[in-house]
């Protein structure tokens, strides 16, 4: 939908289920109190069609859900692929899942391939993920299981004085040129901006004006003990 160009924005996920935009959802580690007002968020996620989520726990967002999928922890699952300095690690289970925990990455390319999506989720083929995550390195998932103290990359073979980035310019960008297209902007940007009455606006300043009038007195009123 064109309110969803070019991405989704979850601060909006209140107006997006009361518009009828959103009707199902899939909430992975979410937790609906970390924005103000949270109970519109707690409403629009009941009133959705369906939802399911995924969590180590039980959480007030989870009681929410029509189903839980229980995800295994980071001692429960490989990877994700962490890289300290020049050294790639890929963190791999030291114990297995309790119960039908499963990692992020295993449940859910198996989600994608009951849709009809395996194809762009490598059919389901977590070790060819991080290989092709793990491509521009120059390396293996299989030779980081093997190295379970990591692998260092090599200094770039880059010629001196060429740029080296992945980016149009090839240089390190602030501002890359792709942001220029229509859809996106390097500023935030608001949307149905309402104007506010002049009469309001002097109104709050007033108060403000008063009430640091009164913490100032209330300060200057304080004396040491002698």
């Amino acid at each position: 939908m064109e309110q969803f160009e070019p991405e989704i924005q979850i601060n909006r996920l209140p107006e997006y289920v009361k518009d009828g935009a959103l009707r199902a959802g899939l909430f992975v580690g979410c937790n609906y109190r970390m924005w103000p007002q949270d109970q519109l968020y707690a409403k629009a996620i009941r009133d959705m069609d369906f939802t399911a989520g995924a969590d180590f726990w039980l959480t007030p967002t989870m009681e929410l859900m029509d189903i839980v999928l229980p995800a295994a922890t980071s001692l429960e699952r490989l990877g994700p692929i962490n890289i300290a300095g020049r050294t790639v690690f890929l963190p791999q289970p030291v114990v297995p899942p309790i119960g039908e925990a499963r990692g992020d990455m295993e449940w859910m390319w198996d989600l994608a391939k009951h849709l009809g999506m395996g194809a762009e989720f490598w059919n389901g083929d977590v070790m060819a993920t991080l290989d092709w995550q793990l491509e521009p390195l120059g390396l293996k998932a299989a030779d980081l299981i093997k190295a379970p103290k990591g692998i260092v990359i090599p200094p770039s073979t880059t010629p001196a004085g060429k740029p080296g980035f992945k980016t149009p310019s090839g240089k390190f960008e602030f501002n890359p040129p792709f942001w220029k297209r229509p859809a996106l902007t390097d500023c935030p940007r608001t949307r149905n901006r309402q104007r506010v009455p002049l009469q309001r606006l002097r109104r709050q300043r007033n108060f403000l004006s008063s009430l640091i009038r009164d913490r100032v007195s209330r300060c200057t009123r304080i004396r040491a003990p002698e």
